[in-house]
């Protein structure tokens, strides 16, 4: 079985990793001498990492092993020091072996690190030892503990209690043979010290006279022996329910990291479908509100247009109204004018005056025709450049044609007239 667990640790484990980087680490750190405690435990640990199985850890005081006491007074403050890493250590330990034995296929591990969390918490001070030695240890501590509430006892009395069990159990128990050798060694100087018959080699104990003395049959050191096929059925069939847990394992892993695939694909095509639809909802939307932004356009477009051909009626039906109160007024003032014809019989030109304000000039000895509304004037005719003027008068002139003469002074000399009219 030592054998068995000690190639499980390194195939498929690895465990011969662990032990070269540890007796590597180990080595580093006795070559700094300062961590040299530190790192002798390392090693130590190292070569228990090789075998952990048929090996263990112990503490040099247990095997009674001489050290100078300057390097273990320093070593106790180095292992004082150590203390927070290897509480750490330990804590990280004792949750890889949880871990491992709930994995089941990691128990042989789990087994490993668990012998090893002494180790972890203090490597200082610390051997690799067999088993046996391990277990021969703690057989005489607990000799010591019986003995400590017991006694020693005398050594006669040792002495006879082996035949009588022999008598009364011919088959005595796995302890009871592991004991009886050690007891027969302390009975021996008992008796020569308290029985003169034990100096001969003669002498026997006694023995009552209605029990029959009867030899022990050999029982062997270790207790009673296994039969041979015991051990590689056991082998087997830890094997195979390593292998078993292992596969049953490695199937249930599988199936939930493909179910928790399955429902991560069927997750992200569902954001996938969201992400589509919402983006399908923002297109309509924005389809929707450019074509309300194009339709406010073109309606804002096709008013300014309106609002354009209004105001372009409005401008034309003003002028139209404009030409037409034009039109209007010139007809009202071509209905309402008169046409004046001035005859100036003058031989000096006149200016003509209607309600002081200039009107027109006639040449001397001409005429001269010009328009106005109908109506009353005041007219006054004035020799032009001069303030030589006649007297005003008030007229009234209707529609149509109207003749104004302008008479000739006595002093102005006889000629002919405009148009060949003589004036006189």
């Amino acid at each position: 079985m030592k054998t068995l667990g000690n190639i499980l640790w390194h195939f498929p484990f690895f465990g011969f990793v662990s032990a070269a980087i540890v007796y590597l680490w180990g080595l580093l750190l006795t070559a700094t001498v300062v961590a040299a405690p530190v790192g002798l435990g390392l090693m130590e640990f190292g070569k228990f990492l090789f075998a952990p199985f048929g090996h263990a850890m112990i503490s040099k005081a247990d095997l009674n092993i001489e050290q100078n006491k300057a390097w273990k007074t320093y070593s106790t403050i180095v292992m004082i020091l150590w203390f927070p890493v290897g509480l750490f250590f330990a804590s990280v330990a004792i949750f890889q072996v949880l871990f491992l034995c709930l994995s089941i296929v990691g128990i042989p591990v789990a087994l490993v690190i668990a012998k090893s969390l002494g180790t972890y918490f203090n490597p200082v001070n610390k051997k690799c030892v067999n088993s046996a030695v391990v277990a021969e240890l703690e057989r005489r501590k607990g000799q010591a503990e019986v003995e400590k509430y017991l006694g020693p006892g005398d050594g006669k009395e040792q002495a006879q209690s082996i035949p009588m069990r022999s008598a009364i159990d011919p088959q005595p128990s796995a302890a009871v043979a592991q004991t009886e050798p050690s007891q027969v060694a302390t009975a021996a100087p008992a008796l020569s010290a308290t029985s003169p018959e034990a100096e001969t080699p003669e002498a026997k104990p006694d023995t009552p006279p209605d029990i029959p003395t009867e030899q022990p049959s050999p029982i062997p050191a270790n207790g009673p022996t296994t039969p041979s096929w015991l051990m590689p059925s056991v082998a087997g069939a830890v094997i195979l329910v390593l292998l078993a847990g292992g596969v049953i394992y490695y199937k249930k892993a599988q199936r939930e990291a493909e179910i928790l695939a399955q429902q991560q694909l069927a997750a992200e095509q569902e954001r996938v479908r969201q992400k589509e639809e919402e983006t399908q909802r923002l297109a309509e939307k924005v389809a929707r509100l450019e074509a309300e932004n194009r339709a406010r356009e073109e309606r804002q477009r096709l008013q300014a247009e309106l609002q354009q051909q209004r105001e372009l009626l409005e401008q034309q039906q003003r002028a139209n109204a404009e030409l037409q109160q034009q039109q209007q007024q010139r007809q009202q003032a071509q209905a309402s004018q008169v046409s004046v014809t001035v005859q100036n019989k003058n031989c000096a030109p006149q200016a003509l005056y209607l309600n002081g304000q200039y009107a027109t000039s006639v040449p001397a000895e001409s005429s001269r025709s010009f328009s106005v509304a109908a109506g009353g004037y005041e007219i006054k005719a004035c020799t032009s450049n001069t303030n030589n003027c006649g007297n005003s008068i008030f007229v009234t002139w209707r529609a149509g044609t109207a003749i104004w003469p302008i008479s000739r002074n006595s002093d102005c000399p006889r000629s002919a007239g405009q148009n060949g009219v003589l004036w006189r």
